[in-house]
């Protein structure tokens, strides 16, 4: 991971470290990182530059590539650096990595909702 990327994860990494697990958040599927996303992984509109969504998916397709039981070794290092700076943030929470969750992965991103 070059500097930017880095320079990237540690801007956000107060706003994401604030952010709390909510029980009630939905999951959908993010189509520019084909990954699941729950609700509450992310703050409001205001509190991000656009850019940073361009690092906040690469989390959730790190993620979500453990879901599915191959891990993408080229995020890897952004998911590490993430569990550093943030580690409150709720999108590190054990459950929304376990894959269990590949049957909703592939049903969420095939456009089915139930």
């Amino acid at each position: 991971m070059d500097a930017y990327w880095s320079s990237r994860l540690r801007a956000i990494a107060p706003t994401l470290n604030a952010l709390h697990a909510r029980p009630d958040a939905e999951c959908h599927h993010e189509l520019m990182s084909n990954s699941l996303v729950w609700g509450d992984e992310l703050p409001s509109e205001a509190a991000l530059d656009p850019a940073a969504y361009s690092v906040l998916r690469c989390l959730f397709r790190y993620r979500t590539s453990l879901i599915l039981g191959n891990s993408d070794q080229d995020l890897e290092p952004f998911w590490e650096l993430g569990l550093e700076l943030f580690p409150n943030w709720p999108g590190f929470q054990a459950e929304r990595r376990d894959v269990s969750l590949a049957d909703v992965f592939f049903r969420l991103s095939e456009g089915r909702s139930k």
